[in-house]
């Protein structure tokens, strides 16, 4: 299985693990909101408060506001698309045709360095 992860609709990279693609979309929409804090989220709750300062706002609210909104970055601009590459059966059997053929051919070129 791969992952891919999507980004705001584009293909950003494919992981080998969900569990690698989740930890990449967790912390990238938790740097998202973390750089943006300065010019984006602290107006919008100095004006939501009515206060002048970020520190006027108590910890638990400021912090409780980030996490939903990194939730809702996470929702709204990351995807995961598990991709199948369990190999068909014509495939499977086509691979293994050719590993026979490989060693049937590392056999003669063995067999024509002994002589």
């Amino acid at each position: 299985m791969l992952y891919q992860v999507y980004v705001r609709g584009e293909l950003f990279h494919t992981f080998l693990t969900e569990e690698a693609a989740r930890d990449f979309c967790i912390r990238a929409a938790s740097n998202y909101v973390e750089l943006s804090k300065k010019d984006y989220y602290y107006p919008i709750l100095r004006e939501k408060y009515g206060v002048e300062r970020i520190r006027d706002i108590p910890a638990e609210i400021r912090y409780k506001y980030w996490a939903d909104e990194k939730k809702k970055c996470l929702r709204n601009d990351y995807r995961i698309k598990r991709i199948d590459t369990t190999p068909t059966k014509e495939e499977f059997e086509a691979f293994h045709k050719r590993v026979e053929e490989y060693r049937e051919a590392e056999k003669k070129k063995k067999k024509k360095k002994i002589k």
